[in-house]
């Protein structure tokens, strides 16, 4: 453009020509100096509560996904890792405008009307249970299961077993209380499980088995107009569409830590 101006002005050319010439260029510098200004204004900041850690690569492919339709209702997105009572107990006071992916009966569970399922899959993962190997659990008459504190779909999974539940805080303090023999097995998803796998000393044997397989949606408050969930939607369909497909752990996880996640228990 720069290069463009000198040539007008160094050139000879008709008064009129440059005139208008000149004219030109500046509604193109005025024009992109709106734009520039346009695209710096700050969007106004939605709150996205997850209870899948920070650290576990299906956090950031969340935050990924949801970027784009939240841009295009007019919001910027902040995600934040928050454990699952927490996070329920933040919708409930509004401190929360959603859940980046609960199960499909959550709002049932929650017994919240101002919290509404957005109906598109966002994530599939495997509900595994884990233990160490080194457990003859055919000894054991009645199996002290731990699961995360606030994980209604687990609660209400385990309840149907005979067994003694025991709520823990995370899938670290999992692997200790397995360690310490304080439970003895732990059921959890792949994802959570995945971003604190082995960082327990003297955790070095842990087998599974899969008990289902659960699809995870967004939920939104009533923040949002029935409009906006309307058009939130479309935009996520586009955005899911464009990546490929939901979330899944073979997309986000190594073959290798797969594997070991997925150590059978023989």
């Amino acid at each position: 453009m720069w290069s463009f101006l000198k040539y007008i002005t160094t050139k000879k050319q008709p008064a009129e020509r440059v005139l208008l010439s000149l004219v030109c260029f500046w509604c193109v510098l005025l024009s992109e100096s709106i734009l520039a200004s346009e695209n710096s204004i700050d969007l106004p900041v939605v709150n996205i509560g997850c209870t899948i850690p920070t650290q576990s690569p299906a956090f950031t492919e969340l935050e990924s996904l949801y970027k784009e339709p939240f841009r295009r209702l007019g919001y910027q997105v902040n995600m934040q890792y928050l454990p699952a009572r927490r996070t329920q107990a933040m919708l409930s006071e509004r401190a929360l405008e959603g859940s980046c992916g609960r199960t499909e009966n959550f709002t049932e569970q929650m017994k919240m009307p101002t919290l509404s399922r957005i109906p598109t899959i966002v994530g599939v993962t495997s509900i595994r249970e884990y233990s160490l190997e080194r457990v003859d659990l055919s000894r054991v008459d009645q199996k002290r299961v731990g699961y995360i504190r606030g994980s209604l779909s687990t609660f209400k999974f385990l309840s149907r077993a005979e067994s003694k539940l025991v709520q823990v805080s995370n899938a670290k303090s999992s692997q200790l209380m397995l360690l310490h023999d304080r439970i003895d097995v732990f059921v959890t998803s792949e994802a959570i499980m995945a971003s604190s796998f082995y960082q327990v000393e003297g955790v070095t044997d842990l087998v599974s088995r899969q008990l289902s397989v659960e699809y995870f949606y967004p939920f939104l408050t009533d923040f949002f107009s029935a409009e906006q969930k309307i058009l939130f939607n479309t935009y996520l369909v586009e955005a899911i569409a464009a990546r490929g497909g939901p979330i899944a752990a073979d997309d986000v996880f190594s073959q290798e830590l797969l594997a070991q996640l997925r150590r059978e228990r023989k």
